[in-house]
């Protein structure tokens, strides 16, 4: 559920990953207006839906109308998993755990003690961060085309003043400084990637 999701390409990974495991899985597209965010998440639940993702941009409105936060959740201050069990809505936030499950057991990535920059500072960049952190990177750099929203993820998450923890502009990059970048823009042209040191 998001707007727009015409770039998404979860139908077609979620029905591989079912197919992978022997389940049945009905997994579609919703383009939901903002406006429209918690009637449609209402109207899904009281037809029988099982969960729902979440991308942009619902992933800071939809917080409110969660239930019960998972703890990663909680600390992003996004949800992008939202599952209803007894009627209620439990809200999580994976972006995180499965980047950095991507990262170390797919790729055998490296984080502890290189340089991270992320690109964006959207709630998927605010679930990423805190898991990103606890590999004790050198470094880690958000940059964005407003430098706040940047900023004030990196303060969210490190709750401190610390210069190896910051938000920053766009045209700040020094590319040559980091051994890993994330772009976390995931649509108007800009698509996900992933650069390694090396690469």
């Amino acid at each position: 559920m998001g707007y727009p999701v015409a770039h998404s390409r979860s139908p077609v990974i979620h029905r591989l990953f079912a197919q992978q495991t022997g389940q049945e899985l009905q997994y579609e597209l919703l383009r939901v207006a903002p406006e429209k965010l918690e009637e449609a998440v209402r109207q899904f639940q009281r037809t029988g839906g099982k969960g729902l993702n979440i991308t942009v941009p619902h992933k800071r409105a939809v917080f409110r109308l969660v239930d019960h936060l998972s703890e990663r959740a909680s600390t992003a201050g996004a949800v992008n998993t939202l599952s209803f069990r007894d009627n209620e809505i439990y809200g999580d936030n994976t972006d995180g755990i499965g980047l950095l499950r991507d990262l170390d057991v797919n790729l055998g990535v490296q984080l502890q003690g290189s340089n991270i920059l992320i690109l964006g500072a959207g709630g998927a960049t605010r679930g990423i961060v805190g898991p990103l952190l606890e590999m004790q990177p050198r470094a880690l750099r958000i940059a964005n085309r407003t430098i706040d929203k940047a900023q004030i993820i990196a303060g969210i998450t490190v709750h401190e003043e610390n210069d190896k923890y910051v938000g920053m502009d766009l045209v700040a990059i020094d590319d040559d400084a980091y051994d890993y970048v994330r772009s976390m823009y995931s649509n108007a042209g800009y698509p996900q990637f992933d650069k390694f040191i090396g690469d």
